[in-house]
């Protein structure tokens, strides 16, 4: 948003509360999202001028409560299309404005899993739904994305990155959800400083689902089952009188429908002749161009270990003369893990060579076949060959005990977990860890470890004996012990080494295994437990918690989830009352996190569009596994088709208007000539702060009595000479000298008449003082 913006300097800094509740004006584009007639959308708007309720969009940092704001007027300009030009007249705190982040930024869907929100915006389907933080439950709920909006992308942009070390960039406006003492609250990204805390998911909750495998293949794959074949023949009959004549018009050949041959039939002509939803799951068996009939295998943990592997550590290739990758490869150095690899392989794919060597001079073993299922597969779901093509966001969408599988493949293939001991005999350093040079993939398996609740991070590690940007890897290592335990014990290893070093890991953080995460709770939980034990009067000495429960509870240290866990579990013979107790249970329970700010700069725009999703109920989506907010929509759902703001412009200001204003450029020249002698332009463009309150009610005081009121005091009856009218009790008034200088700003404790009236007592309660002692001295 741009236009009129009031700027106070020194003393008149003072004055910016009064000014804030003025009223203003804007001039903006409404693009909708399907062409209005007329007469509706007027008929719309119109149902906006006068007294509304609105409810301040999650995003704001104002209570949210329903409010009570006039719209003055609602004019509508020009149509063109889509666009409506308009102006508005409006109370102060109604909010008019846009929000959006780039098209490269990630969103997670219940039916697509993770999408650009370009993507999505783009091919926009209306039935999707997202997980949306509902922050009176603490919890994460799927909620129904009800549109969209699309705006031309700002100069700059915000890009904020967390110490889990993902990464998002927003317009500067655009409002993130941090963590303060006095709760949640939505606060501008140009704002966010490094060290605040933000609020993330510690579990991604979607939908699972599973591809069928025949979908994953070739279309030029020969599907060899009979009864398929036979059905393909009868619906070549029945929609074409004959074979001969379907022969004629698709250029199938006709042998394929010979059932005593012992030919295929390619998967694209069975989606010519047949519902290709209901057909595909009648396929079970495949014939490859070297004759070998294979049935296909079904998605399972032993499946996925083998991607996982291939994912890490392995190259899908084509073959000369192939349309399809059609052969893969895997090496490693170890040679039980090589012969597990082989034996899961001979269970899934019995009829497919595969072939073991060790590589000659090299401590490393190679194992490669032409399983073009394997390969096919493999390569549909995004696991490709250089690695910096891979992306497999599919696998998100998948069951959970898959991608448990999926991982600890991966791990086997490409990661590493330790336990060294210090020299300090208590001290072990452990870690489990992934590596990968691709930035993409180390997003997309801090998501996949995000799904199944394990907490991760991503940094980079210099490789030794390489230079450039092959000395750059990442690693997604594991946060806190719970975490580690949890890997363990749900997705291990079969890689022995690995499995020796999680067995001694296991024994190191044997006392955590019954504990909670060590995850970062909101700073009020504090708050909260001193409000409970002071309801319950529940003394310290009771919970026997020592010096350092003292301090947990009184001390600036931040609360950890198992802390307060323990917490609750010592007090809760103890409650009487349970309000708050239950507050204190819901974020002990809670499915989010606080993350620190890593880092905050600006940087350029390199697209042409901005986007923000609409977000039923709660008004908030996850992107890039940070917690963001959506647009306000009231008019566009009014009209039943969607809106948003494409431009907004501010023209006025209480007295302030875009005529009398200047631009910063001009203000800045003015400065520039100033520091140079000349203060003739700067003194055209400043003014004094009696000229921006003209709106206040004002109340004159005797020379007499500025002294005492310049240093605090209380405006008393005997001290008033000139009262204006219509002065009510709790009113902000403007105190004045006789010269008429603004003195200070109080509250009316009289109303104008009392003023005129009495004799005695105190007028006006003094909070603001803009003169200075000694500019009236002490009679």
């Amino acid at each position: 948003m741009t236009g009129v913006l009031p700027v106070a300097l020194e003393n008149a800094t003072k004055a910016m509360p009064v000014l804030m509740g003025l009223d203003k004006e804007y001039v903006g584009v409404m693009h909708l999202h399907k062409e209005v007639p007329e007469e509706i959308l007027r008929e719309a708007i119109s149902k906006f001028i006068g007294r509304i309720e609105q409810l301040p969009p999650v995003k704001a940092a104002v209570a949210r409560r329903v409010r009570e704001r006039e719209v003055y007027f609602f004019d509508i300009l020009e149509i063109e299309g889509k666009d409506v030009l308009f102006k508005i007249g409006c109370e102060a705190g109604t909010y008019v404005r846009k929000l959006c982040l780039t098209p490269e930024t990630e969103v997670i869907l219940n039916c697509s899993g993770i999408k650009t929100i370009q993507n999505f915006v783009e091919n926009w389907g209306s039935d999707e739904k997202t997980p949306a933080l509902d922050l009176n439950a603490h919890r994460f709920k799927n909620c129904k994305i009800i549109n969209f909006q699309k705006v031309e992308a700002p100069k700059k942009l915000v890009e904020i990155k967390t110490e889990s070390g993902i990464s998002i960039k927003v317009t500067p406006d655009h409002e993130i959800l941090v963590d303060t003492l006095k709760g949640p609250k939505w606060i501008k990204s140009a704002v966010i400083n490094p060290g605040d805390l933000v609020y993330s998911a510690r579990a991604i909750k979607i939908p699972s689902k599973l591809p069928f495998i025949v979908d994953l293949l070739d279309d030029d794959v020969l599907v060899f089952d009979k009864e398929v074949k036979e059905i393909c023949r009868k619906m070549a009959i029945q929609n074409f009188g004959s074979i001969r004549n379907m022969n004629r018009i698709l250029k199938i050949d006709r042998r394929i429908f010979n059932l005593k041959r012992k030919i295929g039939i390619r998967v694209k002509y069975i989606r010519q002749l047949t519902n290709w939803e209901l057909i595909k799951k009648k396929i079970k068996k495949i014939k490859t161009e070297r004759g070998f009939v294979i049935e296909l295998p079904k998605f399972n943990e032993n499946l996925m270990y083998l991607l996982g592997i291939l994912a890490s550590d392995g190259c899908i290739v084509w073959e000369r003369r192939c349309k399809r990758p059609n052969r893969f490869y895997f090496h490693n150095k170890n040679e039980k893990l090589i012969d597990k690899f082989l034996e899961i392989h001979k269970q899934l794919f019995p009829n497919f060579p595969i072939r073991k060597k060790k590589l000659r001079g090299r401590d490393i073993f190679q194992v490669d076949s032409n399983n073009i299922i394997l390969a096919g597969i493999a390569y549909s779901l995004g696991i490709k060959s250089p690695n910096k093509k891979s992306d497999f966001k599919l696998i998100f969408t998948f069951p959970e005990e898959l991608i448990k599988a999926f991982l600890r493949g991966y791990l086997d293939g490409d990661g590493g977990s330790y336990v060294i001991k210090k020299k300090v005999k208590t001290s072990t350093y452990t870690d489990i860890q992934i590596y990968t040079s691709n930035y993409l993939i180390a997003k997309r398996i801090y998501l996949l470890f995000k799904k199944l609740g394990i907490r991760t991070k991503i940094y980079t590690k210099k490789m030794k004996g390489h230079s450039g940007k092959a000395s750059k890897r990442f690693v997604i290592d594991l946060v806190s012990p719970y975490d580690k335990i949890k890997f363990i014990k749900q997705i291990g290893s079969f890689h022995p080494e690995k499995m020796k070093a999680m067995k001694e890991i296991g024994k190191v953080f044997k006392r955590y295994i019954g504990l909670f995460s060590f995850d970062l709770i909101p700073q009020y939980t504090k708050i909260l437990i001193r409000k409970v034990l002071e309801k319950n009067k529940i003394p310290m000495s009771k919970l026997k918690l020592g010096a350092s429960g003292y301090r947990l509870i009184h001390g600036r240290s931040l609360l950890r989830r198992h802390t307060l866990k323990k917490f609750l579990k010592k007090i809760r013979k103890f409650i009487k009352n349970s309000k708050g107790f239950k507050e204190l249970e819901k974020i002990s329970n809670s499915n989010y996190y606080l993350e620190r700010v890593k880092k905050i700069k600006i940087v350029p725009s390199k697209s042409k569009w901005v986007y923000d999703l609409t977000v039923d109920k709660f008004h908030n989506f996850l992107a890039n596994g940070c917690v963001v907010v959506s647009n306000c929509h009231d008019l566009g759902n009014s009209l039943g088709v969607g809106a948003h703001l494409s431009e907004l412009r501010r023209t006025k200001v209480g007295n302030f208007t875009e005529e009398k204003s200047y631009s910063l450029l001009k203000v800045k020249d003015a400065y520039e000539l100033w520091k140079g002698g000349n203060e003739k332009e700067l003194r055209k463009i400043l003014i004094p702060v009696e000229h921006a309150i003209l709106h206040v009610k004002r109340v004159f005081v005797k020379d007499s009595a500025i002294h005492n009121i310049a240093s605090g005091a209380p405006v008393y009856v005997s001290g008033i000479c000139r009262i204006q009218k219509g002065i009510v009790r709790g009113e902000v008034v403007a105190i004045y000298s006789n010269k008429e200088e603004l003195v200070a700003f109080g509250t009316a404790k009289l109303n104008s008449n009392e003023m005129y009236e009495k004799k005695e007592g105190t007028a006006i309660r003094t909070h603001r003082v803009f003169i200075g002692k000694d500019v009236y001295p002490k009679m």
